[in-house]
């Protein structure tokens, strides 16, 4: 009997030693024990040069890792350092000049939008690839960044010629630098030939973020969701879960990072109707932190959240010049789900553009 008695309250002093554990490590969440037991979802937060100044002093509550936007990089694999003469390239600048004043930067992002340059850039993949770990090295080492990004976004049909040396410059990159590796994907590229092939690409990459927003941007002919989470064939030409499911396709789970925007967009409308369209021109970008200011001004606007697409949206009208405006822009709720989205799929993490765009209560969202 007395041996019973001390194995009950061996088991109970054990519970209870569990339970004040527990306790303790859960007011000091950033500890390598609770995070070993509890894991927190991985967060990539996106800074970009624009924003450095109203960025928040420290990000390290929510987000796990900021990547830096962005150097540019030229077709021949250096640096962008300046846009003429007289006038640096802005991102270079910023850098260089000591704006970036923070210890917890952890990657950076290089950066080109020009289909051309991207095209020569990987038509000679090791040569250009070689050129490019020599330009960043000093760079990598000065910051003690651990991460290269590379964001090269072409929305041109490419040849397999060119999709085969894209490949070859990220592996010559990835086998030949010690850094890990990070890769840009637009959901577009799921759906059409674009010069990133992800199956082929996908073993030399350690991470993959899907830019999972801009299904619809300043320049669409109508209104809607910025990062809609479903109502692909109804509501959406394309959404955020569709684009997810083709991308698993092709590349590992905990690899693929889902992008989130932490802004919308607002524009001038002909109607108030659903899906209206759009004035010509009128498109701007909107933070959330924008969206939030307006509406503490505007009694009269009513948000409405859309549970299909896990996003809201105003519809307000000028009374002096009759002008309908409508914004569709993420929220609490809306970042809450795509959490749970990565969850859902077993998703490597989050990435989350932009760092400067959030509101008081955005990433509140990315809370266990």
């Amino acid at each position: 009997m007395k041996k019973i008695f001390i194995a009950v309250g061996g088991i109970v002093t054990g519970i209870a030693c569990g339970f004040i554990l527990l306790f303790y490590f859960s007011q000091s969440r950033n500890t390598a024990f609770f995070e070993y037991f509890f894991p927190k979802t991985r967060v990539i937060g996106f800074l970009p040069y624009w924003l450095i100044t109203r960025a928040k002093n420290t990000y390290s509550p929510h987000i796990t890792d900021i990547a830096y936007f962005a150097l540019t990089i030229n077709s021949d694999g250096t640096i962008r350092q300046m846009e003429n003469v007289a006038e640096a390239e802005p991102g270079w600048h910023a850098l260089s000049s000591g704006k970036l004043n923070r210890t917890d930067v952890t990657s950076l992002v290089l950066f080109s939008l020009s289909p051309d340059d991207i095209e020569l850039l990987v038509s000679k993949p090791e040569i250009n690839a070689q050129t490019l770990i020599r330009e960043i090295t000093p760079i990598m080492d000065q910051y003690t960044l651990t991460d290269l990004n590379l964001d090269l976004e072409s929305f041109r049909e490419a040849s397999d010629a060119s999709r085969t040396n894209f490949t070859a410059f990220v592996r010559h990159i990835r086998e030949n630098s010690p850094w890990t590796l990070t890769i840009e994907i637009a959901p577009d590229a799921l759906l059409h030939k674009r010069i990133i092939d992800l199956a082929a690409v996908a073993p030399y990459v350690d991470r993959v973020v899907l830019m999972a927003y801009d299904f619809h941007y300043a320049g669409s002919f109508v209104t809607g969701a910025v990062s809609p989470l479903s109502g692909f064939g109804k509501d959406a030409e394309f959404d955020t879960e569709s684009a997810i499911r083709l991308a698993l396709s092709s590349i590992e789970p905990e690899k693929l990072y889902l992008g989130a925007p932490l802004y919308g967009y607002q524009w001038e409308t002909i109607s108030e109707s659903s899906r209206s369209a759009v004035l010509p021109d009128s498109g701007v970008t909107k933070s959330s932190a924008s969206i939030e200011d307006f509406l503490r001004q505007c009694a009269s606007c009513s948000p409405v959240f859309d549970r299909q697409t896990q996003e809201s949206s105003i519809v307000y009208k000028d009374q002096d010049t009759g002008t309908f405006y409508q914004a569709f822009y993420p929220t609490f709720d809306s970042l809450k789900a795509k959490k749970a989205l990565v969850k859902q799929y077993n998703l490597g993490g989050l990435a989350l553009w932009a760092l400067g765009y959030e509101d008081s209560t955005i990433l509140t969202a990315l809370d266990p």
